[in-house]
């Protein structure tokens, strides 16, 4: 098993849910207030603060991806069989990928 005790594996899909579905909102908005904020005369520091948030929201998005990822591998692909599989998870695509995110 890639996380071992239950609360981790509880506490890793809870987390990647809620960060990516509040997250999204949060993105999706931004991204609204920025169009709507570029059309009017607004100062430069009201736009960089909703650039930062909308950016630091597209950071939390891809960290709740990577908690659901590692979920999905760790209950759904390897299950109990980890220790048998570590090898080509190691050296697989999936853990790559993961890894950049």
């Amino acid at each position: 098993q890639i996380l071992e005790h239950w609360v981790l594996k509880v506490m890793s899909w809870l987390m990647g849910m809620l960060a990516v579905f509040l997250n999204a909102i949060s993105v999706y908005g931004g991204i609204l207030t920025l169009k709507r904020l570029q059309t009017k005369t607004t100062s430069t520091l009201v736009l960089y603060n909703k650039a930062l948030i909308t950016s630091i929201g597209c950071g939390d998005f891809l960290v709740g991806s990577y908690l659901i990822g590692l979920s999905v591998y760790d209950n759904m692909v390897y299950g109990h069989d980890f220790c048998g599989s570590q090898a080509e998870w190691l050296t697989g695509t999936a853990c790559a990928v993961l890894g950049v995110v």
